[in-house]
């Protein structure tokens, strides 16, 4: 067999290929083959990256690179950022930047800037490839003063300098630019010695953004959705042992006007110890917390339990408060929370009008609490567990159908429909300002307490 290219004629459909000598595929590497066609070729490429196909170089005009064809190493010592930003460069009309899995990983040590919209920075091989920041300032990826919309992050495993360094990923727009960016099996942080960063994930008047699937360990906060960054889709993602914030939904004031974070999904995500609040929302409104579990877990990776499971607050720096018709349904929250004033719990209404608190199970020492500077909260159809308490102070609450086992009596302003609450405490009952509908409360033997 001779050296050269494999080459075929085109007509419509393939009619012969022939494979020369020298093409080197065998046997014993046939899993690590490389094909890549183009019009009048095919070229046989190998590469060792665990086995997932890869191609190794690409032509003008290919949708694709690898950071590889432009001289990363991904050894853990050779800086790759200039290597890393040269494949970057070269797509100004968008295209997909391959990382095959290496040994160790691609050490960058600035910030890598995206120029150009339709940028997918995809991750291959039979393990996460690893970007490490060694800088202790520099973000990892940003869009410095671009405009850049559907930005793809994929497959990929980000660690920097922990808490107090530079951010992950910074996307920022002045909210005529910037939509669609999508992060899918992304790792930003990790276990042990893997840190993450200042914050993982910042998206700044970037709408409907999607965060699936995504590990977000030892941040200072996991991810900021911050002003119009409305839409967003935050789904089946994990957060863990956060120094501040798991997910932080925060308003931002855009020329000379306060957008709050209106209408995100987070849901069937998993919260665990992040030590203020598993989520954040200040200043939002319209945004669901469904179907997600909270634990906090105790000494969970090192770290004490959270202060909040879910807390919906103002925050300072803000034009107005705006933080209403909030909605936490169906979630799970287990324990680890205050049984003494101020009863940091579960789901923490600070203040606002119309915030919901509908069909979660809250479970050791959970608490609902609603503060008294928030008014017209619906607190409906509950369930209460272990020493899980509601605590009332609010402005014209209405209350529904919850269940309280073993925990201390709610305050409450507005009972709607029946009430079936088991409670060890004695009569009397607190003063209710209305009941629409019998209210009965029983004790642990289910002898009703007049």
């Amino acid at each position: 067999m001779a050296k050269g290219p494999n080459r075929f004629v085109p007509s419509g459909k393939l009619k012969a290929l022939e494979l020369q000598e020298g093409s080197g595929i065998g046997l014993s590497n046939l899993a690590a083959a490389r094909l890549r066609f183009n019009e009048v070729t095919l070229t046989t490429e190998l590469s060792e990256n665990g086995g997932a196909y890869v191609p190794l170089s690409s032509s003008a005009g290919s949708p694709f690179t690898n950071v590889q064809s432009y001289g990363a190493i991904g050894d853990g010592t050779t800086d790759d950022t200039v290597a890393i930003q040269n494949a970057v460069n070269a797509y100004p009309s968008g295209g997909t930047i391959l990382f095959p899995c290496v040994s160790a990983y691609y050490k960058i040590s600035d910030s890598i800037i995206i120029g150009s919209n339709g940028l997918k920075f995809v991750g291959v091989g039979s393990v996460l490839p690893r970007i490490h920041q060694s800088s202790l300032v520099d973000n990892a990826f940003e869009n410095g003063a671009n405009h850049v919309s559907n930005i793809s992050f994929e497959n990929l495993w980000l660690t920097g300098q922990g808490p107090g360094g530079g951010n992950g990923i910074v996307l920022t727009s002045d909210q005529t630019y910037g939509s669609h960016h999508s992060f899918r099996g992304l790792k930003i942080g990790g276990s042990g010695a893997y840190l993450g960063f200042e914050t993982g994930i910042i998206l700044e008047h970037c709408m409907a953004p999607s965060i699936n699937e995504c590990q977000l360990w030892q941040n200072n906060h996991g991810v900021k959705l911050v002003g119009a960054s409305n839409g967003a889709n935050v789904i089946g993602s994990e957060f863990a042992a956060n120094v501040q914030t798991g997910l932080y939904l925060m308003s931002a004031v855009l020329g000379g006007t306060d957008f709050p974070v209106v209408g995100a999904n987070v849901i069937g995500n998993i919260f665990q110890s992040n030590s203020y609040a598993s989520v954040r929302l200040a200043r939002c409104n319209g945004n669901v917390v469904f179907g997600c579990y909270f634990e906090a877990g105790g000494a969970y990776l090192g770290i004490g339990a959270s202060a909040y499971d879910v807390i919906v607050d103002d925050e300072s720096g803000g034009i107005s408060p705006i933080h209403y018709g909030n909605a936490l349904l169906l979630n799970s929250f287990r324990g680890s929370n205050a049984t003494t004033p101020p009863y940091l719990g579960a789901a923490h209404v600070v203040n606002g009008p119309g915030n919901i608190v509908d069909r979660n199970i809250c479970t050791s020492n959970s608490n609902i609490v609603i503060e008294a500077t928030a008014n017209r909260t619906e607190i409906n159809r509950n369930t209460m567990y272990g020493s899980s308490a509601i605590a009332d102070s609010g402005t014209g609450t209405v209350h529904g159908g919850c269940s309280t086992v073993g925990a201390a009596r709610p305050t409450l302003n507005l009972s709607v429909g029946d009430m079936h609450i088991l409670t060890t405490l004695a009569p009397p009952k607190p003063v209710w300002v209305a009941s629409l509908g019998p209210t009965v409360w029983i004790d642990s033997s289910g002898t009703v307490v007049p």
